[in-house]
């Protein structure tokens, strides 16, 4: 993956949030009467700009680490009194926080679209099979080797990122154990309480499913021949592509691991094989070929190789309706909205680390990453960054969309605004405050490059 692919990928998604952002803002004011100045996409001096029929100046500026509407606004120039009546400040508490607003809620609207886009697209995703880690929490409630998490809480899931968002969604509940249900390589459903107490909300801990000892693993592979050496044992008795080995050495086969391991285990014997072709059971005698190793044992040798897996028996792709692909966006954007706001809650009381903070350089990555993947992963990234993006516009802290709903709601119920002291103080305090943010969040970016 190049720098510049990376670039673009970034300043594109970027670019995408920012201006539907802004556009919210600027759909509302002007739908109030409100007049808008300028509309812009990026900070700082224009590299491209032009000026509508109706004066606003619309451009696009160097530094696309975000944007802004500027309206007409008696506190920051002079306006003449017939032109009060189109001003932001000379509107009702009401329509200030319905401009204000509009922002925040138009990602919100662009993340149900992006979800439902990736929906009605369909994806393609890792089903969940796991193997946990010997003395792992997983493998200490007994979840065997190969087994297929099918549920989690009760609800269906199946896929690794249907999997993972699940347990993070109890994780941020604050649940002290999660239900999983399992199918194990004989089909078999099981359930089985798996604690989350040992999972600590800090990178340097690493993935949270990993910690709990869930982690991925290639799905059991049917005893069926995709090939046979020539000369081979299996040649000798007449093994051919396709045949089903059910029984070897007086042993069920019910996996190729399963074969594999038996073969192993009887280098020079001959021993009973057993196998289907055509719904017909076979039987033979066959004497496995004895193979050196180097600390001077022997393994046993059959002569056959797996047959490639089925595309099915690896991921599942899903694709909605036009309906369900909207419901499914709704839903996703609620989800991925209160998890992020229960995130944050945990690492505000200090049972998340603040290391999960990411800025510019985390998002590049995984912008680039995502975009690497196809459509439907990036539409994923735009939609989750899109979501989080208003999550934080909507924070109480002055300068953010969610400090100014603040002050303008609570002149609302005040029925005056706040002092213009009280309103700077809480302006320095927020920017102070976002400055730390911005900081931590590039230190932790540039920690994550180090290492």
């Amino acid at each position: 993956m190049s720098v510049l692919h990376t670039v673009v990928a970034f300043v594109v998604a970027l670019g995408i949030l920012i201006w539907f952002h802004e556009l919210g803002h600027y759909g509302v004011a002007r739908a109030f009467g409100v007049r808008v100045l300028r509309f812009s996409v990026g900070f700082g001096k224009p590299l491209l700009s032009w000026r509508d029929r109706r004066g606003t100046e619309w451009g696009v500026a160097g530094i696309p680490l975000g944007g802004y509407v500027k309206m007409l606004d008696s506190r920051e120039a002079p306006v003449p009194e017939s032109e009060k009546p189109y001003a932001f400040d000379s509107q009702p508490p009401l329509v200030r926080i319905a401009i204000v607003a509009a922002g925040p809620l138009a990602n919100f609207v662009l993340a149900i679209l992006f979800y439902a886009w990736v929906a009605a697209i369909g994806v393609e995703e890792p089903l969940a099979f796991v193997d946990p880690p010997e003395a792992s929490p997983a493998a200490s409630v007994g979840i065997p080797s190969g087994a297929q998490i099918i549920a989690v809480n009760r609800t269906p899931a199946d896929t690794w990122p249907q999997v993972r968002w699940a347990v993070l969604q109890a994780i941020a509940d604050g649940q002290e154990a999660v239900t999983l249900t399992l199918r194990d390589p004989a089909a078999a459903a099981f359930a089985v309480a798996l604690p989350l107490s040992p999972v600590e909300l800090d990178p340097d801990r690493g993935d949270p499913l990993h910690q709990l000892g869930l982690v991925a693993a290639r799905p059991p592979l049917p005893p069926v021949v995709g090939s046979v050496a020539p000369e081979s044992p299996a040649a000798a008795i007449g093994l051919l592509p396709g045949d089903a080995i059910v029984a070897l050495a007086d042993s069920p086969i019910t996996d190729w691991q399963t074969l594999a391991e038996t073969v192993r285990r009887h280098p020079g014997e001959t021993v009973a094989i057993e196998w289907l072709r055509g719904g017909e059971r076979l039987r033979a005698e066959v004497t496995l070929e004895a193979v050196p190793e180097r600390d001077g044992g022997r393994f046993g040798r059959l002569g056959v190789q797996a047959r490639a897996p089925d595309r099915d028996m690896l991921v599942r792709r899903v694709v909605y309706g036009p309906t369900d692909a909207l419901v499914y966006g709704w839903a996703k954007t609620l989800e991925t909205a209160t998890v992020t706001l229960k995130m944050i809650g945990k690492m505000l009381v200090g049972e998340a680390s603040v290391k999960n903070l990411s800025g510019p350089l985390t998002i590049a990555t995984v912008a680039g990453q995502s975009a690497e993947l196809g459509w439907a992963h990036y539409l994923s990234f735009l939609a989750l960054v899109s979501v989080s993006l208003a999550v934080l516009n909507l924070l109480p802290i002055p300068i953010l969309d969610g400090g100014h709903l603040l002050y303008y709601s609570l002149e609302w119920l005040r029925g005056r605004p706040l002092s213009e002291t009280a309103q700077n103080v809480g302006q320095r305090i927020g920017m102070a405050l976002l400055l730390f943010l911005m900081g931590l969040a590039l230190f932790n970016d540039f920690v994550r490059w180090l290492s």
